[in-house]
């Protein structure tokens, strides 16, 4: 078959869901570029969320008569073990973590200033919850009119 590609333009808050063939056979992405030809018009792209959900089969056996099986991990035998997912996090995160840990520390000690503007423009009692991995830079800032927990 020869190659085809088509352009859909969605309206905000819209919802494309793939399955059969469109989601199995074709190639499909959202094409990084600042705008887009519609018609005549030119255009601005606005942020844009694409998401895949995938359904894992614990019993790593594909059902017969699969319709996919080229695209089909099951059917392909490619199904990844805990242990070789363990190996391949403590590979690409862990070790990575490790080795570039203290010169990333070394970069995050100073407080980023539209930061500290905004907490302390924080009104009196405020409760900020800050999650992450981070140094504690922020935790000097507004320190009379925000609780540190």
């Amino acid at each position: 078959l020869p190659f085809a590609s088509a352009h859909i333009s969605l309206p905000q808050r819209s919802l494309l869901v793939m399955t059969r063939e469109a989601r199995y056979e074709w190639a499909h992405g959202i094409t990084p570029r600042k705008t887009d030809q519609i018609g005549n018009q030119s255009q601005k792209r606005t942020r844009r969320v694409s998401l895949t959900f995938r359904r894992v089969n614990p019993s790593q056996k594909c059902i017969e008569n699969c319709p996919w099986p080229a695209q089909c991990d099951t059917c392909r035998n490619k199904q990844t073990s805990n242990k070789t997912s363990s190996n391949l996090e403590d590979k690409h995160v862990h070790q990575v973590y490790d080795l570039i840990a203290e010169n990333f520390a070394e970069t995050r000690q100073k407080p980023w200033p539209k930061i500290v503007d905004f907490l302390n423009a924080q009104p009196k009692h405020s409760l900020i919850l800050d999650v992450g991995c981070g140094s504690g830079r922020y935790l000097e800032a507004n320190t009379e009119s925000l609780y540190n927990i």
